[in-house]
């Protein structure tokens, strides 16, 4: 090769050098040419992971090459469409603003699975109830029958008869596999405790001779003790084991919550007056008076599993929240007023609420204690539609609520801020009822239009050892 074409060469390779580097540099950079706008533009990033994962990714109906959970770099900025589908699953999609030099997360992606409905048991019923570990079920049949069915070996168990002894009380323990059933005999109640791992336990409770006459519940904060209002309307703790009863407080009582932390009353005054207290277990000496709100018997408290007061209103369908906490006149600025609420959901800790007002969901976020900020709540609007939402369920994270509206059962995300869309899972079912939602095999259970329970599958993982069968 001469002098003359190796100048040749050298020159074109450096003229075509400095042509290439630039767009390389700018590519490896991140930037890509947009023919829409005829520009060239910063690039976004996006993670997306899936429940189950090895889901298909496609954007703007373009397929990923790599499927759930992945990075995808260079998406070019301006709203995509991000579709994620995995066979056997409903798909999730979303529209998402892809910001340059900005990475989105979509971490949270909840695949549920196309299943049928399994009806569980061969009968109507009436009523159903989950013991804490989802392991027991007891059901009343229409045929008058309290039963207990165990999940795990299928046994399905009489417990007592109650057509011609109606149920009045029916609750499991908070801390053992006892149920606490009470039955109405002529003008009384007939008390029992029965031990759903060995049916020979039945503990026949001497509550009437301790006078106590009415809302009798499980100590929070004892296996042995159960409350009670008595006929002289005071609050007492009875210790079932040794029949014993101590008084908590003087009456009158109209109605009363206990947690772990506190026990909740309304009491009534000797003007007829109603007032919002509160005591320590731990110190029931001393009374806390709330002046603040002015409860009616129509109130009643609700379980919020942390430190706030929440009473709901029967007769308005409203919610009213205070942190007692606070000393006055901080405390009055807590109160939080939700109106028309209906069919509440408190999260595990407390920290946030979930309702319907009979059209719409929302969700309230405590995002900073009220002892510290009073009235640092967030609601949204989760979904709103304009037939009646009849049924609610959540999940144990709260991050998807399920629904019926209109013989339809559905599931949303509750935390979704851009374009939130809702996943049909069930079409023309109607008059669904106690629908709940079991994270421990991740199905829903509820009262089908013909009152028979019925379980609904929400992953194919689970399906495969499903605990239940057809009876």
């Amino acid at each position: 090769m001469n002098l003359k074409t190796r100048r040749i060469l050298y020159t074109a390779f450096t003229v075509l050098f400095f042509l290439a580097a630039p767009p390389l540099v700018l590519y490896t950079a991140g930037f890509r040419y947009d023919f829409k706008y005829n520009r060239v533009v910063e690039t976004g990033s996006m993670v997306v992971k899936s429940l189950p994962s090895e889901a298909s990714i496609y954007i703007d109906s373009v397929q990923s090459s790599e499927p759930t959970p992945t990075i995808i770099n260079t998406i070019l900025p301006g709203e995509i469409n991000l579709l994620v589908s995995l066979s056997g699953h409903h798909s999730w999609e979303k529209k998402i603003d892809i910001k340059p030099r900005v990475t989105s997360f979509e971490e949270r992606i909840k695949l549920f699975s196309i299943s049928e409905p399994i009806q569980i048991l061969n009968q109507s019923i009436n009523e159903y109830w989950w013991n804490k570990n989802f392991d027991k079920l007891a059901y009343v049949t229409e045929d008058g029958e309290l039963r207990l069915l165990n999940i795990l070996n299928q046994k399905d168990t009489l417990v007592a008869n109650v057509t011609e002894k109606p149920l009045t009380i029916f609750s499991w323990s908070p801390h053992t596999d006892e149920i606490l059933i009470g039955r109405s005999v002529d003008d009384t109640t007939e008390y029992v405790i029965v031990d759903a791992n060995a049916f020979d336990r039945i503990t026949p409770l001497s509550i009437n001779s301790t006078d106590i006459v009415r809302d009798i519940a499980w100590d929070p904060r004892s296996k042995s003790t159960l409350l009670g209002i008595t006929k002289t309307e005071s609050l007492v703790r009875f210790n079932y084991l040794i029949n014993t009863t101590r008084t908590i407080s003087e009456g009158p009582i109209l109605k009363y919550l206990a947690t772990n932390n506190k026990i909740l009353m309304i009491q009534e005054t000797l003007k007829n007056n109603l007032v919002l207290a509160w005591l320590n277990p731990s110190d029931d000496t001393t009374i806390h008076i709330i002046p603040e709100i002015i409860p009616t018997k129509f109130g009643y408290f609700l379980e919020t599993h942390n430190q706030q007061i929440a009473i709901a209103n029967t007769q308005t369908n409203s919610m009213t929240i205070i942190d007692p906490a606070l000393k006055a006149p901080l405390r009055n600025e807590s109160i939080i007023n939700i109106p028309r609420a209906q069919d509440y959901h408190w999260s595990k800790y407390g920290n946030e609420l979930i309702y319907s007002d009979g059209f719409g969901i929302y969700n309230n976020l405590f995002t900073t204690p009220i002892s510290i900020v009073p009235n640092q709540k967030q609601t949204n609007l989760v979904t709103r539609y304009s037939k009646p939402i009849t049924s609610l369920a959540v999940t144990d994270d709260n991050q998807h609520v399920f629904y019926t509206v209109d013989n339809n059962l559905l599931v949303r995300e509750v935390h979704r801020t851009v374009d939130p869309k809702s996943t049909t899972l069930l079409e023309n079912v109607s008059d669904i009822k106690q629908l709940n939602f079991v994270g421990t095999y991740d199905i829903l259970t509820y009262l089908d239009g013909d009152n028979m329970l019925t379980v609904l599958p929400l992953s194919l993982e689970e399906t495969r050892s499903f605990p239940f069968s057809s009876q």
